[in-house]
């Protein structure tokens, strides 16, 4: 399933918004891409961005039951689903031609004239990528590795890229010691499972297709760049090829990250070679700072951390990542005794650089409801015995307020208990509810709502 065909199921399921007038991609598509977020979770197909025939998908993944949807599964079934998928692995094939070359730009290469890159926030410096998914190989392994990293648009034909993790950095530093130029390739719009795999955490060395065609359940279609030995899907919308020069470092930004806050940063310089897409692509658009990129982080969390936190606590039902505040992390579970929460929060707190805060809710509280988790620290937490501080922890790249250090960013932390006392009877601290069999009806009214959103 492609891009293209993802959106059309969309569309058929409801739970897509199109926007038939002319928007600009400045400033005007985020605007809205917000709009939506924080209303129906709805997709978002610009059909007329000024200046450009390709149309723009945004918010395409903002919300759990789009994942469902990819994954081909029930919106409760895909917990279970995706733990199982995300531990296969199916080699992906290489193919001789694909709908990515139907057109091929060599000459007079001009990044903005074929592709509608967004400019999201009024702080940003110049349109940037934040979906494109950035591919390169070892340079000596031949290993490909893949991530998702801001790409500032400099020139025709020259961007910066913020090259921040692994693989990515990795290769370029070998490149650089043997003076050679890291070729590249940056992806837009690809299948929603292959963008999930391209940032899942992987032992070093794994191929991500690998672990795309395990979430599909069938191998991912690749076929060569036409500048390069870069391999990419062949199904993909855009493709921009370049290579990265090495050892010139630019000044990059300022960007509106994914934590709410403007970042800047000395950058690798890449000049593209090629442009490649479809006759008649969409372009996938992220917004930073939106429903998204946090469903997204709470997908990779869930897929990497819940099984080492069950291996230690058995009780752990289901853990999630707060919409608003993306460094929470919210944890269900069946406690075994009235000490083990605060042992999870310190092993959550220390080990986890990305969580900054953690919260422990009991099994009948589900850690996606805003409104239940809120409950759960209004009536069963008590700071005093509830409280647990852990300083001088790893931290996130992104936050602000954290200090630099020798083992890198650290920063204090906070975890809370609110679990109800073992010794207390439960129907003291039940949550009152709406009966299931309602819920259920107004899950009709619900979609006639989306319909005349």
């Amino acid at each position: 399933m492609d891009l293209k065909q993802f959106v059309s199921k969309l569309d058929k399921a409801g739970d897509l918004v199109r926007i038939k007038r002319p928007v600009s991609t400045k400033y005007e598509m985020a605007a809205i891409m917000d709009l939506v977020d924080k209303t129906t979770q709805q997709a978002v197909l610009f059909e007329r961005p000024r200046g450009y025939g390709s149309p723009v998908i945004g918010n395409l993944l903002a919300h759990r039951r789009r994942f469902a949807l990819a994954l081909g599964v029930a919106e409760e079934s895909l917990h279970k689903a995706y733990a199982q998928r995300v531990k296969r692995r199916i080699k992906p094939k290489v193919v001789a031609r694909g709908p990515i070359m139907e057109t091929i730009v060599e000459r007079n290469v001009n990044i903005l004239k074929e592709v509608p890159v967004l400019t999201c926030r009024e702080g940003d410096a110049s349109p940037y990528f934040s979906s494109a998914v950035t591919i390169a190989r070892d340079p000596v392994t031949g290993v490909t590795g893949m991530g998702i990293y801001r790409i500032q648009v400099r020139g025709a034909n020259e961007v910066s890229i913020n090259f921040q993790n692994p693989p990515l950095t990795d290769f370029l530093r070998k490149a650089e010691e043997k003076g050679r130029e890291l070729e590249v390739a940056i992806v837009v719009g690809m299948d929603p499972l292959t963008f999930l795999a391209s940032v899942f955490p992987v032992p070093p060395g794994t191929d991500r297709f690998e672990v795309a065609g395990g979430l599909s359940g069938k191998a991912v279609e690749l076929v060569k760049c036409r500048t390069s030995d870069v391999l990419v899907p062949a199904g993909a919308e855009f493709v921009l090829e370049g290579r990265i020069k090495p050892g010139l470092r630019v000044h990059e930004g300022p960007f509106g990250e994914s934590w709410g806050t403007y970042q800047e940063g000395r950058n690798p310089v890449a000049r593209v070679t090629a442009i490649m897409h479809r006759k008649k692509p969409i372009y996938q658009a992220l917004l930073s700072y939106s429903g998204e990129d946090a469903t997204l982080l709470a997908m990779l969390l869930e897929g990497t951390l819940i099984d080492s936190l069950r291996a230690a606590h058995p009780g752990v039902v289901s853990i999630a990542v707060d919409k608003f505040n993306r460094s929470n992390l919210i944890v269900s579970m069946r406690k075994k005794d009235s000490g083990e929460p605060r042992k999870l929060l310190k092993e959550v707190l220390s080990g986890v650089p990305i969580v900054k805060t953690a919260v422990v809710v009991d099994e009948d509280i589900d850690p996606n409801d805003a409104q239940g988790v809120g409950f759960a620290i209004a009536t069963r937490f008590q700071p005093k015995r509830g409280i647990v501080v852990v300083d001088e922890a790893r931290s996130s790249s992104l936050d602000p307020s954290a200090r630099p250090a020798k083992s890198g960013r650290v920063t204090s932390k906070l975890g809370i208990d609110a679990t109800r006392p073992l010794s207390a009877p439960k129907a003291k601290f039940e949550m009152i509810q709406v009966s299931k069999k309602a819920k259920a009806a107004a899950k009709d009214i619900e979609r006639l709502l989306k319909r005349k959103a």
